[in-house]
């Protein structure tokens, strides 16, 4: 699969990426941002064709990817009436995931962690920190309201998803609080 992400990546190409084993007819589709020995990073497109962030994932959970062409046509029509925003992903970073780690921190986006491959997101929030392998999260529930803090060794980290549209939809609650 490696090898097959690389292509996209290198030709800019979208594609489709099955990783569910649960159910192998869900699937994310965009097109590789970067990866590394273990992980890949994946800028999505929504079924509506409107930008939902990035997914990192490791290469090995991957079932199969698809290149469907009239899949691809069809988002493209999509793609066409909505306004994708550029990624600068940072240079100086050594895997995937401090890449988007710091990328999150710098553009105070919202990221939820996957941890230990529990399929869930186990910590949602903001990056505080990044250092010697260690990730500060400053914790947001679902409704944008500061939790706590997290730490979380990265190499714990199977999964991140960053300012997809549930990570904006609680950055969008944080910014703005309810006045009751």
């Amino acid at each position: 699969m490696k090898e097959i992400v690389e292509k996209a990546l290198r030709e800019k190409q979208n594609i489709a990426v099955y990783s569910n084993s649960d159910d192998t007819t869900k699937f994310a589709y965009g097109r590789p941002l970067c990866m590394d020995d273990v992980d890949f990073a994946l800028y999505l497109i929504s079924p509506n064709g409107e930008y939902d962030g990035i997914l990192v994932q490791e290469i090995n959970e991957i079932l199969y990817i698809e290149r469907d062409e009239q899949y691809a046509q069809k988002m493209q029509t999509l793609c066409a009436e909505h306004r994708f925003p550029e990624i600068r992903l940072p240079s100086e970073a050594e895997s995937v995931k401090t890449n988007i780690l710091l990328y999150a921190k710098e553009n105070k986006k919202v990221v939820a962690l996957e941890v230990q491959y529990s399929g869930i997101d186990d910590i949602t929030g903001f990056v505080e920190t990044l250092e010697n392998g260690l990730c500060t999260i400053k914790e947001l529930d679902a409704f944008g309201q500061v939790q706590g803090t997290a730490y979380v060794e990265t190499d714990r980290i199977t999964q991140i998803s960053c300012d997809s549209q549930n990570e904006q939809r609680i950055l969008w609650l944080y910014a703005n609080p309810s006045k009751e």
